[in-house]
Parts: C-alpha cells; structure tokens; sequence
C-alpha cells in the first residue's frame, strides 16, 4: 500500500458515536428515531424522572472546570481555581425561554489561595463576582445548589474535575457524565478529540480565547458547546416536528446570547492600563531604591575615608602625651644645646685658671 492511499483513507473512528454523544440526545429526547448503537435505553430511562408532560429530563446539567496543577487540587494551602456552570432543565418547561430575567445559565467562580493569588485569576471573570475561598465553602456552595436535585455531570476532557469532585468529597445525585470532546464527533465529523477553543469556533459560538483562561469562563462555554453540539446532531434530521424545532432554537438561544464580548474586552483594556501602571510604579520604586543605596554607599566610603585621615592626624591622647613628655620641641632642644656648650666653655676656662695658679706657685 503506497503513502497516497495511507493518507487519503478515513479513519476508522472519524465521525464515531459514541456515548456520550446518545446521552446528549436522551436528556432533550433528541433520539429522533435515530440509531442508538448499543446503547441501553431502558436503564437510562429508568434513572432519573421527566419534567410534567415532557419526555426532557427533570434535572440540572452542571459543566466543572478545574484550573491548576494537579497535585495543588483540594490541598488546604493549594492555589486553584473552580468553575461551575448550571442549566435547570425546568426553564425549558415555558417556550421561548425568557431570556429578560437573566442569564438561563448560573456560572460560579471560585479561587483557593494566597489573596494575590485571587486577585489575578478573578478580574476576568465574565459573570459575576468571583469568591475567594477554602476547600470547604465549595463543598458547602455546590451541595447547596444540587440539593435534592439528579444529575448531568459535563466535562471537557475533564480527568483532572473528576477527581477534584472526588477528592472534595462532594456528593452529586449523579445520573451520567457527558464528555464533550466525545459528545462532538459524531456530529461535527471528526477523528480527533479537539480542544474547548476549536470546539467552540467549529460551532460558531461567540466568544474570545482570553475568556477560557478563567475556569468559570471556561465551564459556562463547555456548557454552551453541549448544548450546540445538541442543536447542530438534530438539525441533520430533516423531519423536524414543532416542537422539537422550538426547544432547538431555545438551546441555540441559551448557548449564544449573552456573552460579554464588549464588556470582557473592557475589562481586558482596564486590566492591561492596570498592569502598566503597576510595572511603571514598580520601576520608579527601584529606581529610587538603587539611587538610595548608591548615596548609602558613598556616605559610607566618605565616613571611612574621614575616620582613616582623623586615625592618621589624631593619635592616642596617653601615646601623645607620652610623646610630648618625652621628646622636647626644636626651641628646647636648642637651648639645651647652648646650655652645654657654655657649661663647656666655663668648665674649660676653670681649667685653665687653675693650671695658671699651679704655674705661679711653682715660680
């Protein structure tokens, strides 16, 4: 086989249904008489209720993301960040949904860690106010919004969410887990599991990359993508009744409306003049600390180069006292040397006088 036909043969998993993807479509009752592979209907239908005079499930649709490393998740002093993102099905119940009394979608931002920390990761936050936290005030915030209600756990490749629910400890009336990187191959024909990013720009969903950064960002866009990766799987039915035309366009309108796109680049802008601000501060405080210590600096070589001339000019008060006891100035030398000389010449002419004496006495 040549490297022709290698290349242009379809993979065997491009376009694969899976699970996930029949899950999806069992939450909305968007089977369509479409095929169900090996999929058991019967145990889904038997968990979880339907909501009155619906075959759409009575529950809510949660989207989890974690950002941080790991090994950092759930430690009392870990640096992390949780985002959650919620759909009650029960909005669904009224066509059209009012989209006037706020946003359908209730997304939550948490931050554990250092307050610098927070401060970092929460400015970008589109809906709401992040909440910096511990461990157990997420524990107790989520066990709060999912009390005695089923559930429809959502991820996006999402091993690392997994465990932190787990390692939390906390406990959701869970019916299934949809992944959406495996909800999506089917209906967007692909042979790979792609990132949120891509997943989002291939569904037309407005958004801006900067936004996936904040995992509340990044769990209220996977939920967007799982309910347009709903919407586009049962628009390639043809036979499309009413009402299941109505609940599409309700979907398409929940997953599309309502992003902060002006109001995210503001803040963007705001956030950068900050940043700059900052930087320039930081660099005059440096400045001024540099010229700081170069003046220290000197002073110091000058005090040392004043205490060594004074070390020199100035000696020990005893020393120089010793000195000036025992060493006479020029002027007393001096007049110590014509003392001796003229103690000399008296003695010598004393001298001679008595040798005169001598002399006379002989004669």
């Amino acid at each position: 086989m040549d490297a022709d036909t290698i290349t242009t043969q379809p993979k065997s998993h491009k376009g694969l249904l899976r699970e996930e993807l029949i899950l999806l479509r069992h939450t909305f009752d968007l089977h369509l008489d479409r095929s169900r592979g090996d999929f058991d209907l019967a145990y889904a239908d038997r968990r979880g209720q339907n909501l009155p005079e619906s075959m759409i499930k009575d529950l809510l649709i949660i989207s989890v993301k974690t950002k941080g490393f790991p090994d950092q998740l759930t430690k009392e002093n870990g640096r992390y960040q949780v985002g959650l993102s919620i759909l009650d099905t029960r909005h669904l119940q009224s066509m059209p949904v009012d989209m006037q009394k706020g946003s359908v979608l209730q997304t939550y931002h948490f931050c554990v860690g250092p307050e610098r920390y927070f401060k970092k990761k929460s400015w970008n936050f589109c809906y709401g106010q992040s909440r910096h936290v511990a461990i157990e005030d997420i524990r107790r915030e989520i066990q709060k919004l999912v009390a005695k209600r089923d559930v429809v756990l959502i991820v996006h490749g999402g091993k690392d969410d997994h465990e932190f629910i787990k390692a939390a400890k906390i406990h959701l009336r869970q019916l299934y887990v949809v992944d959406t990187q495996n909800a999506a191959q089917n209906p967007l024909n692909l042979d790979y599991r792609c990132a949120v990013e891509r997943m989002l720009t291939f569904l037309g969903c407005p958004f801006d990359p900067e936004m996936l950064d904040n995992a509340g960002n990044n769990a209220n866009f996977t939920l967007r993508a799982l309910l347009l990766i709903a919407t586009v799987d049962a628009k390639n039915d043809t036979k499309l009744e009413p009402g299941c035309k109505a609940l599409l366009s309700t979907l398409e309108r929940i997953a599309t409306d309502g992003v902060p796109l002006e109001g995210f680049q503001r803040q963007v802008k705001a956030q950068l003049r900050r940043e700059h601000n900052s930087a320039q501060s930081r660099r005059e405080r440096k400045n001024i600390r540099i010229k700081e210590e170069k003046r220290a600096k000197q002073g110091k070589k000058a005090r040392q180069k004043a205490s060594s001339t004074i070390k020199n000019d100035d000696q020990d008060p005893n020393q120089a006292a010793c000195i000036c006891k025992h060493t006479p100035s020029k002027r007393t030398a001096r007049r110590s040397h014509a003392n001796v000389i003229n103690k000399k010449e008296t003695l010598g002419e004393k001298n001679t006088e008595e040798i005169s004496d001598d002399l006379e006495i002989e004669h």
